[in-house]
């Protein structure tokens, strides 16, 4: 090896130094990576144009309380991550970047309070490795990018466990119950974000809890605890059930009956699934972590220490009730388990430590991998995604031109176009049964008041061939304008 190859290396290890030597610092890479070329990828429909237009809509509206969709009320999630975005929008303004630095943030919280929780189960230096592991693995950097609810989740849940370890490690009762006290207000948080998601995780700590509950100063969830909890968790439900008692039921059948049991949300249910939806996003997503952990501290995976260790018997439980649960449960998505990526952290990093692996022999190697995942990142926005709400409103221009009215025949919001043209959607009825349409399209054609308005209308491809008829047998001029999704935009000129 030669003297520039060496001089070179040792730049690079007191680069690396520099940037995780602690937590604080640990932090700020990790806002740096989430936060790097955070605008430049439109908004994808239909699940981030929704989270942004609800945003969007509480602003304009200013009704915070109840979330709108379409000005609508829209409760299918609790409101904490619209406020969120809408807070940032109001002081960012309207774009991309705005509606995706709260899950930034929450990316770089996340991946700071695990190491000081690996720094508490274990020691330091595992508690550096757990935090670079989080946030340079592919999934939680990913869903840092992505506008869901599931990033600020997770987020509220390590602080909720890291509460927890406090609390256990407390060295007096009144530091335990101040911790516990804690706990209660972010479970609260986390309620408010997700609703009954936060099950699992808690379902894990209440089973460390048992096992180890003797070593415990108080019990952790007293009746304070949970009175912080449902105050800052329930209040939100209770006022809205409380003006339309009927929404219990709603609440019910949406946020729990219908996602564990029920398949109303046609979500890749059967256990089959999970093979294919879980299986691939914990491979893939723990790379490129998992790979090394296999390959260099499998003997340890092994270890009858899994059971001797306290943080390793939190980690594991963390890890497999949530992933069990989300198996089992009948709608599922790749980001549901999102929060699981938190315990692998922890675990890769024990494992990792206990086989004396330290980042530091891989240093040029993990520079490199942060520099792609930033490149993959900035590479997103050039590529041509068919739900890119973005390109399509800058390759229809007519979209945003004043005088243009939008109409839709799908039985879906399209939340990306009133997002970037600032345009109400009028939503049609045409044969059949639409929930979310506001009039029938023949009674629209019927009016004939729209000479001289540029009025665009996607049409679903099903329904594309008898829409047309029925607008040439009203001398609608008919121009196609391309897809949008599943569906074919015209743009109608009237006689």
């Amino acid at each position: 090896m030669n003297r520039a190859t060496l001089d070179f290396s040792h730049l690079l290890s007191v680069l690396w130094r520099a940037l995780t030597d602690s937590p604080v610092k640990i932090l700020f890479f990790a806002l740096i990576l989430a936060l790097c070329l955070q605008g430049t990828r439109g908004l994808f429909d239909e699940d981030e144009t929704r989270y942004a237009e609800c945003a969007r809509e509480m602003l304009i509206s200013g009704q915070f309380l109840v979330p709108q969709r379409d000005f609508r009320p829209h409760i299918t999630k609790p409101p904490l991550t619209y406020w969120a975005i809408a807070a940032s929008m109001k002081v960012f303004g309207i774009n991309e970047w705005a509606a995706r630095l709260p899950n930034a943030v929450a990316f770089g919280v996340t991946t700071f309070l695990l190491v000081l929780l690996a720094s508490k189960l274990w020691n330091q230096d595992t508690g550096r490795l757990a935090g670079l592991i989080y946030m340079t693995s592919l999934v939680p950097f990913a869903a840092s990018n992505i506008i869901t609810t599931d990033t600020l989740l997770g987020m509220w849940e390590v602080c909720a466990v890291w509460a927890f370890v406090n609390c256990y490690k407390a060295a007096t009762r009144r530091q335990a119950r101040i911790w516990s006290y804690l706990m209660g207000l972010f479970w609260g948080m986390a309620f408010l974000t997700k609703g009954p998601a936060i099950l699992p995780v808690g379902a894990a700590i209440l089973i460390f809890w048992w096992f180890h509950r003797r070593a415990f100063k108080l019990f952790p969830f007293g009746p304070v605890m949970l009175g912080l909890f449902m105050l800052t968790g329930g209040l939100w439900y209770l006022l809205l059930i409380l003006n339309d008692f009927s929404r219990l039921q709603f609440f019910i059948t949406e946020q729990v009956t219908g996602r564990l049991i029920g398949n109303v949300h046609h979500r890749n249910s059967g256990l089959l699934a999970s093979l294919y939806i879980y299986l691939p996003t914990v491979l893939l997503g723990a790379m490129p972590w998992l790979g090394i952990l296999l390959k260099k501290a499998k003997t340890s995976l092994v270890s009858k220490a899994i059971f001797q260790d306290e943080g390793l018997f939190l980690a594991y439980f963390w890890f497999l009730v949530p992933l069990g649960v989300f198996s089992l449960a009948s709608s599922k998505l790749p980001l549901y388990i999102l929060p699981v990526f938190s315990a692998l952290s922890l675990l890769t990093a024990r494992h990792l430590t206990k086989a004396n692996i330290h980042t530091g022999s891989f240093t040029k190697w993990l520079l490199a991998w942060c520099c792609l995942l930033v490149v993959l990142k900035g590479t997103a926005a050039y590529l041509p995604f068919q739900q890119d709400a973005r390109r399509l409103v800058q390759h229809i221009p007519v979209l945003s031109q004043p005088d243009t009215q939008i109409w839709s025949l799908t039985e879906t919001f399209i939340d990306g176009i009133p997002f970037y043209t600032g345009k109400d959607i009028l939503y049609l009825q045409w044969h059949t049964e639409n929930k979310i349409a506001e009039a029938n399209l023949e009674d629209c054609l019927n009016q004939n008041k729209f000479s001289g308005l540029q009025v665009i209308l996607l049409v679903p491809n099903a329904m594309e061939q008898a829409c047309k008829e029925l607008l040439l047998a009203h001398n609608v001029r008919i121009q196609e304008m391309g897809g949008y999704r599943k569906s074919k935009i015209l743009q109608l000129s009237f006689n």
